[in-house]
């Protein structure tokens, strides 16, 4: 690949939660440097940077994230899951608990 392309990734997440992602996307090192919310755009729109000049959108109106620089989302879909059942899991009151890496056990009080 020449040394003065940009490689862009996008990844459709429908019903994605803005929240979620936003904290997802400050957890790993991006700075949210936009965030438009009606009625000031049309358009539902987290704009981020990251340290190694990574940048990248999520418009949550239709779910779907842009990045460049990067090849692989594997990572974000991971940390999406585990955020949205940790988050499920508190509102429910109930307890969850890391097995590995990638597994974890919900207990129901």
């Amino acid at each position: 690949m020449p040394c003065d392309s940009i490689t862009t990734i996008s990844l459709d997440i429908k019903n994605a939660d803005a929240a979620i992602m936003k904290k997802i996307l400050e957890d790993k090192g991006y700075t949210i440097i936009q965030e438009n919310e009606p009625p000031y755009t049309i358009y539902k729109t987290i704009v981020f940077r990251g340290q190694d000049y990574n940048r990248g959108s999520f418009n949550y109106e239709t779910g779907v994230i842009t990045m460049t620089g990067r090849t692989d989302m594997t990572w974000l879909k991971m940390e999406y899951t585990k955020e949205f059942v940790y988050r499920k899991v508190r509102k429910f009151g109930w307890k969850v608990k890391q097995v590995s890496d990638n597994k974890f056990q919900v207990i129901k009080r």
